[in-house]
């Protein structure tokens, strides 16, 4: 989704600029983003990553390959609680580590800004599986000059 920024330019009168960051060290904000933002938790990871495994068959040119969505639950004793998993694949170009480090893994990280093209832009969708669990797993196959990495 492109975003309109609407930043003008004004004279400075002796004022320094500074960049507005978040402070990751504080819980508060961390839960915020993480816990406190969708009430329907579940709901909000199934949209979101579907959401940006679309965006990434579209990225590849492939926008009329379907996203694979597959639930599987393993009982592992009586005794236990039952495992969920969900499992999002698509078919993109991958997740690069340039790109896992500055935009996947960055709070309002986004390559999504530029374009009319690509669902979001604010760089929250993807970290929304934390809203469910404290930990995830994401496996990517990427190509990077004629190389291809897992």
């Amino acid at each position: 989704m492109k975003l309109k920024t609407g930043i003008k330019e004004y004279e400075s009168l002796g004022v320094e600029s500074k960049t507005f960051s978040v402070d990751t060290n504080d819980t508060m904000i961390i839960k915020l983003l993480r816990d406190k933002m969708y009430k329907n938790k579940i709901g909000a990871v199934c949209r979101e990553v579907v959401s940006n495994s679309r965006d990434a068959n579209r990225e590849a040119g492939r926008e009329n390959v379907p996203v694979i969505v597959d639930i599987t639950s393993n009982l592992v004793s009586l005794l236990s609680d039952e495992e969920i998993y969900i499992t999002f694949q698509d078919n993109g170009v991958g997740i690069s580590p340039d790109r896992m480090e500055n935009i996947f893994l960055k709070y309002g990280g986004s390559t999504k800004r530029d374009s009319d093209k690509y669902t979001g832009g604010f760089g929250i969708g993807a970290k929304t599986p934390f809203a469910y669990s404290n930990e995830f797993l994401i496996i990517t196959i990427v190509e990077e000059k004629g190389v291809r990495t897992k």
